[in-house]
């Protein structure tokens, strides 16, 4: 054998065991991250709302009232989040007849324009 060939040979036995740590590295750690954020959530899960200043649809401020029903779901979005607007899309579908017990508060991260824009295409007669 070459040494050219030898050394590519080589080079492929040697690559062939990291290209497998680095694979299973990436998944303990997308694992561990995983679970890092389910113990958040669920260390918040039951704990009040912390006050933070927010604007409804017209730029008033308002403040979250989340005393009128039972359960308030509280949804963070963004206009680039594919399954963000289809979860918001399915909420009065999926909310009719319960509106009493179950609150919906969507939120969005996004600038007033940007998601005002978003808001417009989803529910033409939001922003009327």
């Amino acid at each position: 054998m070459s040494s050219v060939k030898l050394k590519l040979v080589l080079k492929l036995i040697l690559f062939f065991p990291f290209l497998m740590v680095s694979f299973y590295a990436f998944y303990v750690l997308k694992a561990y991250r995983l679970q890092q954020k389910r113990k958040a959530l669920s260390s918040q899960a039951g704990r009040q709302f912390p006050s933070i200043p927010l604007k409804d649809v017209h730029g008033n401020a308002v403040s979250l009232d989340i005393s009128g029903t039972r359960l308030t779901v509280i949804d963070f979005w963004y206009r680039n989040c594919v399954p963000c607007i289809v979860e918001m899309n399915q909420f009065e579908e999926h909310l009719k007849g319960k509106e009493q017990e179950i609150a919906v508060i969507s939120i969005s991260v996004d600038d007033a324009a940007a998601w005002k824009a978003a808001a417009r295409v989803m529910t033409p007669g939001l922003l009327s």
